[in-house]
């Protein structure tokens, strides 16, 4: 009885031990899995603010967006309207530079009608013993002709230049000659145009050939029909010749400039045959 009591005995304790070890057994795996499932909860709470964040900015970005396509329409819109008035505009350059090539070209035309006139006038003048009638009608005829020429070409100048006045120092109606003659050693020239035509004493010209500058002359005395041009010295090119152009520069100065330094040629009153070239 006592052995089987004992035995009972450790039954006994062996399945309160086992109960105790199951139950903190549980209880630990109770716990695990509550901890678990609070943390997959907080997760899953986590997840759900991070989806509805992104969904608001989803639906920011989706605004934002139609937002962006209705200023991006305007923007092509505009584009359209610039493009258009771009191509007016360069459709209105093109036209102006063909009028202006055109103008140009007329210019040069009149310039040289100008500057053949200017020389039959100096070969009549020159061929010209007494001058007769049949002569001076002549020499009329051409001289209304250049001044009509040059009246053109002064008011396309103008125009060109929105109608400004002159500015100081320059004349605003422009002179064009030729050379009559040419004195020793280019010390003076005369030149083809005299107080009718708007010379004065003071004025600087420049002598060009086949429209290059060669020399620069200043007026030092004005007749009726020529004009008498001291050249300045420094600033011949090459020898000046009967014929060359003479384009005014500037108004008159206060004084004429002093002739060739070293030089005793000074131009006549008049120029006498023979003593010019």
């Amino acid at each position: 009885m006592k052995a089987l009591t004992l035995v009972l005995s450790i039954l006994a304790l062996l399945g309160a031990a086992a109960s105790a070890w199951f139950y903190y057994d549980i209880g630990d795996k109770l716990k695990n899995e509550i901890a678990a499932h609070q943390k997959t909860t907080e997760e899953k709470n986590g997840l759900a603010a991070d989806l509805k964040k992104t969904s608001d900015d989803l639906a920011g970005t989706k605004k934002r967006l139609a937002e962006e396509n209705s200023r991006h329409g305007d923007t092509k819109s505009q584009l359209a309207s610039e493009k258009a008035r771009t191509t007016q505009l360069n459709r209105d350059l093109a036209q102006a530079r063909e009028q202006f090539a055109a103008k140009e070209r007329s210019e040069a035309q009149l310039k040289q009608d100008v500057t053949k006139l200017r020389e039959q006038l100096v070969a009549i003048r020159l061929n010209t013993e007494g001058g007769n009638t049949e002569d001076k009608a002549k020499i009329a005829a051409l001289e209304e002709k250049v001044k009509e020429y040059e009246d053109t070409l002064n008011k396309s100048q103008i125009a060109a230049s929105g109608g400004a006045a002159a500015t100081e120092g320059v004349v605003s109606r422009m002179i064009n000659t030729a050379v009559a003659s040419v004195g020793s050693k280019n010390a003076f020239v005369v030149l083809d145009l005299g107080n009718k035509q708007g010379a004065t004493v003071g004025q600087l010209f420049a002598i060009k050939r086949d429209g290059n500058e060669i020399a620069r002359a200043r007026v030092s005395s004005v007749q009726e029909d020529l004009t008498i041009a001291q050249v300045e010295p420094k600033s011949i090119r090459t020898g000046i010749q009967k014929g060359d152009t003479a384009s005014i520069i500037t108004v008159a100065a206060k004084t004429p400039a002093p002739a060739a330094a070293g030089s005793t040629d000074t131009a006549p009153a008049t120029p006498a045959a023979g003593k010019v070239n």
